[in-house]
């Protein structure tokens, strides 16, 4: 499976320096086997954006975790560069922000990370997961509830050994 993420920095004149040095230090990893799973490590500056684009299909969840400061998270569908006019998913708290775009959105979709104004500079980290598509995802967790409950026959069979144990304490 290949990824296809591109990342582009835009920063304004004065951060310069500081975006040279940090924003295009970019680390990625790859967390499990089957790349499904990828960390993107990364520093913007106040009121500036870092982009990464989706381009392949699937189902995909982004979480941002802000390290340091306050990183937002916009994304867009057939917009590479989204922001905090235009977009069409956002998480924008304090602490961990999460979004999760569907297979059935249209190709290419702009991931922004934006450096809250509120400090100078935000440390994040970017962990992206690819499902196949969201019917796999869906069965599975259908598989996990079912299984999570139980079948009626196995609810009877709680409720009988239970009402034996309560029997045989009472003689």
């Amino acid at each position: 499976m290949t990824w296809s993420f591109r990342q582009n920095c835009r920063s304004n004149l004065a951060m310069a320096f500081m975006t040279m040095f940090f924003l295009s230090m970019a680390i990625v990893r790859t967390v499990d086997a089957n790349g499904n799973v990828k960390v993107f490590d990364g520093a913007i500056g106040r009121g500036n954006y870092t982009y990464y684009t989706i381009t392949k299909g699937g189902t995909y969840t982004l979480i941002l975790d802000s390290i340091s400061g306050d990183a937002d998270i916009y994304a867009d569908e057939g917009n590479e560069k989204p922001d905090f006019d235009h977009y069409s998913h956002v998480s924008n708290t304090c602490g961990r922000d999460i979004i999760t775009i569907s297979s059935s959105a249209k190709r290419p979709i702009g991931v922004a990370i934006y450096g809250h104004v509120s400090y100078e500079q935000s440390v994040y980290q970017l962990t992206v997961v690819m499902g196949e598509k969201d019917d796999a995802i869906n069965a599975a967790a259908e598989k996990y509830n079912s299984n999570k409950h139980g079948s009626a026959s196995d609810t009877f069979h709680r409720i009988f050994v239970t009402l034996l144990k309560i029997l045989f304490e009472l003689l």
